[in-house]
């Protein structure tokens, strides 16, 4: 890569400014929820039936625009309300597709008393990016009780 941008005049980091300044900065931040002792796993069935059943319109202040259950094999356009199947294995897995980009991906850990949220913002710049992923990351906290 670095001979290829070098023909073109370029370094490596500058051909990297050009692709986020092209596509925007894409963030990726997983957070861990513990939920210990016996009451543990109840309380994470109770959160993860609690989304399923009141699925939130908005996080962070973006609204969101699809919900995708893989453990009911569903995926819900919340703009269209229409409901469409995953063709994929069942997995206790949640979905949030929300606006500019944003999602957040939400399952039990399998092998710890553990929560996992996995988000996903774009900013313009790094900076941007990480603002979005904190203020999702608040009101996600807030909307599961923690």
């Amino acid at each position: 890569m670095a001979a290829f941008y070098r023909t073109k005049g370029i370094s490596l980091l500058q051909a990297r400014a050009n692709l986020y300044e092209k596509y925007g900065v894409y963030l990726h931040v997983q957070k861990s929820f513990t939920c210990e002792g016996a009451s543990g796993m109840q309380r994470m069935d109770e959160i993860m039936t609690n989304l399923r059943e009141n699925v939130p319109q908005e996080i962070g202040g973006l609204n969101v625009i699809s919900f995708d259950d893989y453990l009911a094999s569903t995926s819900k356009d919340m703009i269209l309300n229409t409901i469409t199947k995953i063709q994929l294995p069942k997995s206790n897995v949640l979905t949030f597709t929300l606006e500019k980009g944003a999602s957040i991906i939400f399952r039990p850990s399998g092998t710890e008393p553990k929560i996992k949220a996995y988000y996903t913002t774009i900013g313009e710049t790094r900076e941007v990016a990480e603002k979005l992923e904190a203020e999702m990351s608040d009101d996600f906290k807030r909307i599961i009780g923690f």
